[in-house]
Parts: C-alpha cells; sequence; structure tokens
C-alpha cells in the first residue's frame, strides 16, 4: 500500500505546488512536450509563447515541469 499510494500522493502534492507558483517569466514544458517561457497567468490558464510571436493558451494544470536556468 506505501509503496504505491505515497509516491503518487506526493507526485500530486509537488505538482499542485508547481500549478500555484507559475509567474510570468518561467520556463515551462506541458503535458504535450512544448517548450515556452509565460507570458500572462490567469486564474485559470497562462499563455505561453512558444515562438517568436507565437502564444499559445493551456490550463494550468497542464504544465508539468518548469525548466531551470543552466
Amino acid at each position: 500500500w506505501w509503496i504505491v499510494i505515497r509516491p503518487a500522493n506526493k507526485r500530486a502534492k509537488e505538482h499542485i505546488e508547481l500549478v500555484r507558483s507559475l509567474r510570468e517569466g518561467d520556463k515551462v514544458v506541458t503535458a504535450g512536450g512544448i517548450h515556452g517561457k509565460i507570458v500572462k497567468v490567469k486564474e485559470k490558464t497562462v499563455d505561453v509563447e512558444v515562438g517568436s510571436g507565437i502564444i499559445l493558451t493551456f490550463d494550468k494544470y497542464a504544465i508539468r515541469r518548469r525548466l531551470e536556468d543552466a
């Protein structure tokens, strides 16, 4: 029970914290593997610039991870 449920709960909590901490300027990767930079954070969505002047709107929960600057 602990081997299966505990890690899943931990990952879910970490993802919720990630979603809450999203800020403009963050470089992110979506669930679909799209890389981009957040240009606007709204209540339930984020606008992500994926190319020069190309902005896509994603549900916040579609953001899977934040890229750290090297």
